[in-house]
């Protein structure tokens, strides 16, 4: 039955291992470009943060210059010139931090090269090494530390993976790494995950789950026993979990969304969608929830099961990845020739592609500026990790090489993190971690 789920969602080589920004997005005055500009390799420069057009517009209001640099939101500027950081004025003496070498910063020189001035003074690389002015990814958990880390959610402080080849729920450190077991007895496969303020999520082929963020109770014989917040109705592995206030939304490969009490034990499942698509990841807006199937198109549909609404072209290679931000629903089409990264307003519901000619677009991510998504090559099995400003998205990848296969991706104000599994299975993944 995992098998059949597998393949139903993801493509071949991932089983083995387990059009512009519009105002109808709400955003103003962007920049509008064709398919084609996109599938000719448009790049940015500086590491992916600044863009390549220059005067482009960024989300919170700001612009960046003909230098690349970005005019901050509170008049502040790094423009490529004069060194100004967040609306401080630059000494007289400050230099250009442009890469090149060094800049006086007012209280000495910096090397842009270094560790925590990287490509500009103060761009610190929060625990990985800068290359030609650009930090560099770097394991937050090892190959070696003997997990498979596959899906990923994060609160502040924390990422939480799933282990489907050793059957563990776990915890590691934003800033420090390593690895917190939250909970690991049990057969079942965990697949997804999402917390809260204070508890984990997960979904599983016997049901979904709920742990204390600090460790599941204990059993009389010293086993670990998360309570089932609710049973999986098609006893097959959960493709997505979700939670949002009271609820908790799954799937499950099944042509159903489901919704139980978070806080529940044991409590049967009510589905509030049966299509006739096999429903991949879930999210939501507290409003609807919204989610991607087997059929190409974004499905919504209100919690007490009213209101569905199907939005885009079928495709019969089906959409994948799905994320909420500021009132956009940003989703893949995992085609391998013609994958399309997405854009849905939540007010209109109305569909705008953002980035086409990619290779085979799974999970993204956004931190409202920018996005983020893993590009697989399905031949392979390896792929990207690519980015862009949402406003203006000349797509590039955010690393250079490839990995193994990359998996799920979060973002947070500070850094980018993404999971990766060995092709195959097997207890040599990692999690990577890369400045912003």
């Amino acid at each position: 039955m995992r098998a059949a789920r597998i393949a139903a969602g993801i493509p071949v080589a991932l089983a083995a291992a387990s059009g512009a920004c519009s105002a109808i997005l709400g955003i103003k005055d962007v920049p509008e470009f064709d398919d084609a500009s996109v599938a000719n390799g448009m790049t940015i420069d500086s590491g992916f943060e600044g863009g390549d057009a220059s005067g482009a517009a960024l989300a919170d209001g700001s612009a960046t210059d003909a230098e690349g640099g970005a005019i901050v939101a509170d008049g502040g500027a790094t423009d490529g010139d004069s060194g100004a950081i967040d609306g401080e004025t630059p000494d007289a003496d400050a230099g250009t931090p442009d890469g090149e070498g060094t800049a006086v910063d007012g209280s000495g020189v910096c090397n842009l090269n270094d560790d925590h001035n990287c490509g500009m003074c103060f761009h610190d690389c929060l625990g990985g090494t800068c290359s030609g002015g650009k930090c560099q990814p770097f394991a937050l958990v090892a190959a070696d530390a003997g997990i498979s880390p596959f899906a990923l959610a994060q609160d502040d402080s924390y990422l939480y993976w799933v282990d489907q080849q050793n059957n563990v729920v776990g915890q590691t450190d934003k800033v420090q790494g390593g690895i917190t077991l939250v909970y690991s007895t049990r057969a079942g496969g965990p697949y997804a995950i999402d917390v809260d303020t204070s508890a984990v999520y997960w979904g599983d082929d016997l049901g979904i789950w709920r742990c204390a963020k600090t460790g599941c109770p204990l059993t009389d014989a010293g086993d670990s026993n998360p309570p089932r917040a609710a049973n999986a109705m098609q006893l097959v592995e959960s493709m997505s979990v979700e939670q949002s206030g009271t609820n908790v939304y799954w799937s499950e490969g099944s042509p159903h969304v489901y919704v139980g009490h978070k806080f529940g034990t044991n409590e049967t499942g009510t589905s509030i969608w049966d299509g006739d698509a096999g429903v991949v990841r879930i999210t939501n807006d507290g409003q609807r929830v919204y989610f991607t199937a087997d059929d190409g198109l974004l499905h919504a549909v209100y919690p007490d099961g009213g209101g569905a609404v199907a939005i885009g072209t079928p495709n019969s290679a089906g959409s994948f990845g799905i994320t909420y931000d500021q009132n956009i629903v940003y989703w893949t089409i995992q085609d391998t020739s013609a994958g399309v990264v997405t854009a849905t307003s939540t007010t209109t519901l109305h569909n705008t592609p953002l980035a086409a000619s990619q290779k085979t677009p799974l999970w993204i991510a956004s931190d409202g500026t920018n996005l983020y998504w893993i590009d697989v090559n399905s031949v392979s099995g390896t792929g990207q990790v690519m980015g862009c400003l949402i406003e203006s998205c000349a797509v590039a990848p955010m690393v250079s090489g490839t990995y193994t296969p990359p998996m799920s991706i979060v973002v947070d104000s500070n850094a980018v993190y993404w999971s990766e599994v060995t092709t195959g299975g097997g207890t040599s993944g990692t999690i990577w971690k890369l400045a912003k």
